[in-house]
């Protein structure tokens, strides 16, 4: 007998000529039960959905390398490749792979530009920097002297002047920012010579070698430069002392003020010297010197109130003069000292430079004075020295 589909009613039992069985009617009725349950228990069993598909595994991984133009960038494409169902009698249709991009970034090789810039040669430093000589050994730079580079000033010796008592190269920041004891009040110093006494601070200058006779035809002197009559004349070195604000120094005052002053004198010779010092300056920033001077020239000593200016030639014979070198150089004769000169006999004048622009981490102050004729008494003084900025 063929089973039912699912939810079809069975069909009534019938005897023979199509009439119902009228006995045994209980008997019939259980067979009938019985029947009916067996066939319910076999369609919900038809009924019943099958077992779920097997999931689809994926036997493998594809990938791709993408360079893109000119770059150091690999992408990695890493894609699932499909496989057939468990199911081949219910396919499915797979869905799109999905691919895992990854990117990966080499590190860029090194070269020339990522190396640190060579050391500078003496030629690219600063025309005011020079570095030290061999057998000169500077102190380790401090933390915060690594950030600036050391500044060194040399000391080139001037062929006209005597050798001064200077280091052959010096640290601009070994130099004061303000003039040493410029009142010249403070301690003394010999400077070779038992005649060369010096106020603390400060370096003695003087002319050497042969006087200069294109000086006198500059002034326009009336009486010969003094070599041509003595052939073989030079420049004398003054002696140099500091003076006192007491006898015999008070008439007439020969110190401004009541400390002391700086004095150099040439007896019977022709001189010209000064001092100097050097300082420390802000590159481009205008600078002006200024000091109090005055000068006693003559040949009488009986009188030393008064000079000796009768004549053209008496009153140019003792110039005063200040000067300010903007790079620190030591040369009184360079080009770039810029001079300013007066004459200020037998009483104290103020007499100042023009501003003057500094050229570098230093600059040097010049004192001078000088004689043309070889008087008893060339006398030149100096007291309270300003320097400021403008």
């Amino acid at each position: 007998m063929a089973l039912p589909m699912c939810h079809e009613r069975p069909p009534a039992s019938r005897g023979a000529g199509g009439r119902r069985f009228a006995g045994d009617l209980p008997g019939l009725r259980v067979g009938l039960r019985v029947s009916l349950l067996l066939l319910l228990l076999s369609a919900v069993v038809a009924c019943q959905p099958g077992p779920p598909p097997t999931p689809t595994i994926p036997s493998r991984l594809n990938y791709t390398l993408t360079p893109t133009s000119n770059s150091p960038t690999v992408t990695v494409s890493l894609t699932a490749a499909p496989t057939a169902t468990a199911q081949a009698a219910t396919p499915t249709q797979p869905a799109t792979p999905t691919p895992i991009v990854a990117t990966y970034t080499p590190s860029p090789t090194p070269s020339q530009a990522l190396l640190p810039a060579s050391t500078p040669t003496l030629a690219q430093l600063p025309d005011t920097t020079v570095l030290p000589p061999a057998g000169v050994a500077s102190p380790p730079p401090s933390v915060a002297a690594q950030a600036t580079p050391v500044q060194w000033l040399a000391y080139t010796p001037s062929p006209q002047i005597n050798p001064l008592p200077i280091p052959e190269v010096v640290r601009v920041e070994d130099l004061p920012a303000i003039p040493l004891n410029a009142g010249f009040d403070g301690g003394t110093a010999r400077q070779g010579a038992a005649e060369v006494v010096i106020p603390a601070g400060w370096v003695a200058w003087w002319r050497t070698g042969p006087i200069d006779c294109s000086l006198y035809q500059q002034l326009g002197t009336t009486g010969p430069c003094p070599a041509l009559e003595e052939p073989g004349l030079i420049y004398r070195r003054p002696e140099f002392s500091v003076i006192f604000s007491s006898d015999p120094w008070l008439d007439p005052p020969r110190v401004r003020g009541q400390g002391q002053a700086a004095r150099f004198f040439c007896t019977y010779g022709i001189c010209m010297a000064g001092y100097l010092q050097r300082v420390q300056v802000t590159l481009g920033r205008s600078y002006v010197l200024g000091t109090w001077v005055h000068s006693w020239c003559s040949d009488d000593s009986t009188d030393h109130r008064r000079s000796q200016l009768e004549t053209l030639d008496d009153r140019l014979n003792c110039e005063m003069a200040v000067g300010l070198d903007p790079r620190g150089g030591l040369d009184p004769f360079a080009d770039q000292v810029v001079w300013q000169a007066a004459y200020a006999y037998d009483a104290y004048a103020y007499l100042e430079t023009p501003p003057v622009a500094a050229q570098g981490p230093a600059m040097t102050l010049f004192l001078r004075g000088r004689s043309l004729w070889g008087l008893r008494h060339n006398d030149f003084h100096f007291d309270q020295v300003s320097f400021v900025a403008r």
